[in-house]
Parts: structure tokens; C-alpha cells; sequence
């Protein structure tokens, strides 16, 4: 954002294999932009990423949408602000 002075974000593509944590602790960065979010969670350890990514983007103020995608084992999960 500040590499290319963008002063709007309106969407996120984030497969970034377990690293979504990382992307989502920055609580100035969802005040001041609220992109939507497409991410696809990881299974590691077996247990699913996804229920790390949820209570970050409840926080938020974001719902989501699940796409089950062909040929592959994990979801989309499109989240949106409310």
C-alpha cells in the first residue's frame, strides 16, 4: 500500500499456505480499508486454518461465502464486510 501509494484496496487474494494470520493481525490496515478477502485455509496437523481465520475476520465485521471448488480439497471462503 505504501510502496504504491494506493489509497484504496477492494479485494484480496490470499493462498499464502498458513501465513493468513500474519495478514490478518493488522487491525489499521481493516479500519481503514475493508477489502474483500477471497483466502483458501490449509489443513496442517490436521486441523483447518480456518478456524484460526474466522474469529480475525469476526472481529472485523466480515461474513462470509464458501465455494467449494472442483478437484480440490479445501474451499474458498469469500468474506465481505457487513
Amino acid at each position: 500500500i505504501k510502496k504504491y501509494k494506493l489509497n484504496k484496496v477492494d479485494i484480496i487474494k490470499a493462498d499464502i499456505e498458513g501465513s493468513e494470520l500474519n495478514m490478518l493481525k493488522d487491525d489499521e490496515f481493516f479500519k481503514n480499508f475493508s477489502p474483500r478477502i477471497l483466502i483458501e485455509p490449509i489443513l496442517s496437523k490436521g486441523k483447518n486454518s480456518i478456524q484460526e481465520i474466522l474469529p480475525y475476520m469476526d472481529k472485523y465485521g466480515y461474513k462470509y461465502t464458501k465455494f467449494e471448488q472442483t478437484g480440490a480439497k479445501q474451499p474458498l471462503y469469500l468474506f465481505e464486510k457487513i
